[in-house]
């Protein structure tokens, strides 16, 4: 049997030393045919130097320069419409993969089981931690050396079928970067399919900061996008319930200032009218699965 072909995205700007890291991881990777679909977001810095200076040493590399910033969603939504491969392999440009036989596995687990749609990967930071945010699922008294079904993937390190996103889209671009994941995981489960939790596959992700915004914007971004996520997707009982709830704790993040929040509230009434004309509930099925998965439904 012929081996299925993988493309692994990267999505960078501006992190050319932490790139060099998460390249190499690729290129160590003992599976064919593979290729390595680089997306660089307008970098400033001296990425297209260290690009072309690894695409001397290695093949299959395709390096795509962006003119502007498109954010993660706009950048992986070019690299999967880039790539050829039968299964699409994401890492971030500040992570690496730990070990030469991932992609192999990768393979060989979806090969295993066609009712899966997403591989989320084992991740840890430099000192073999798994952090709370990247751990994908709620309930924390699961083993994170264990796998298990989840309702979400997580962006930073996953695997996904081609075929998923020819049945559920891509990632709302406007998003950027906030719960961009979160939002086609909703529409992956929707669709059917299975997301498993990978452990099998480990990801090292350092999580450089230099490219973080401020917290007040990055607080009412995630609002603004889980805001629309729900409206689009959710029944109403649970729209509300967020909502409310979420304000409240970005209220706290944001110190007791009430401005954001009120021009929130005026960006939610102008954003609702065109979320309703997009507006398609998942099945009740699905909830039903997005609970038994502990996945977050009233907050």
């Amino acid at each position: 049997m012929v081996n299925p072909f993988v493309s692994f995205i990267v999505v960078t700007r501006n992190r050319s030393a932490e790139l060099r890291a998460a390249l190499d991881s690729i290129a160590r990777q003992d599976y064919a045919p593979a290729e390595i679909v680089l997306v660089d977001n307008g970098s400033v810095d001296d990425t297209p130097g260290a690009v072309d200076a690894f695409a001397r040493t290695h093949d299959h590399v395709r390096y795509h320069r962006l003119e502007e910033n498109r954010g993660v969603s706009g950048g992986r939504n070019f690299g999967i419409q880039a790539a050829r491969g039968e299964i699409l392999v994401s890492i971030d440009d500040d992570a690496v993969l730990l070990d030469s036989g991932a992609t192999a596995r990768i393979v060989e687990r979806f090969l295993a089981d066609p009712s899966i749609g997403v591989l989320t990967f084992k991740i840890v930071g430099p000192s073999g931690e798994v952090r709370p945010r990247e751990f994908p699922t709620f309930n924390r008294a699961l083993d994170p050396d264990v796998e298990f079904e989840t309702s979400h993937f997580l962006g930073g390190g996953h695997a996904i079928r081609r075929q998923v996103h020819e049945t559920v889209g891509l990632y709302v671009e406007h998003f950027f970067f906030w719960l961009e994941d979160l939002e086609v995981s909703w529409r992956v489960l929707d669709a059917g399919f299975r997301i498993v939790y990978f452990p099998s596959v480990t990801v090292m992700h350092m999580q450089v900061p230099s490219a973080r915004l401020p917290r007040s914007t990055s607080v009412i971004r995630e609002l603004e996008n889980r805001f629309e996520m729900n409206v689009r997707h959710l029944p109403w009982r649970y729209v509300l319930s967020q909502h409310l709830i979420r304000m409240g704790y970005a209220l706290l993040l944001l110190k007791g200032n009430p401005l954001p929040l009120a021009r929130h509230v005026i960006w939610c009434a102008q954003r609702l009218p065109g979320l309703l004309s997009v507006r398609r509930c998942v099945r009740r099925d699905t909830l039903d699965r997005f609970r038994r998965n502990h996945g977050r439904l009233l907050y």
